[in-house]
């Protein structure tokens, strides 16, 4: 997730359209993110982006889960959004908890999904 992380601090101009900024960060961040995932043995990940926010769910242990980036250019909460959900088309599910864009990115993500790194 460094390279992703890397890419988010960086300045994102804004526009109605997909700047070169934020597509670097959507693609990098899927890339990333998916294997992250995996190693923690989640499956059925399924993401999307919007306007300068990426998003997405998966499954660990029958449970899903969803994520929000936030709005990039902002940066106002400087952490990702994750919740447990009933379902895919659940986006209010649970209690919202945050994992900071910080060297301890992996480790955090981990500890709220209640897994161990690879």
């Amino acid at each position: 997730m460094q390279k992703s992380i890397r890419l988010y601090r960086q300045e994102f101009d804004s526009s109605s359209g997909l700047t070169p900024q934020f597509d670097a960060f959507r693609k990098c961040f899927k890339k990333e993110i998916t294997a992250l995932l995996k190693s923690l043995g989640a499956t059925d990940i399924k993401i999307k982006y919007g306007h300068f926010e990426v998003n997405g769910f998966f499954t660990i242990n029958n449970q899903a889960w969803w994520f929000n980036t936030g709005d990039v250019r902002f940066k106002i909460m400087r952490n990702m959004l994750i919740r447990k959900t009933d379902n895919y088309n659940d986006f209010h599910g649970g209690i919202n908890q945050f994992v900071g864009y910080d060297g301890n990115f992996e480790d955090n993500l981990a500890r709220i999904l209640n897994r161990r790194m690879i």
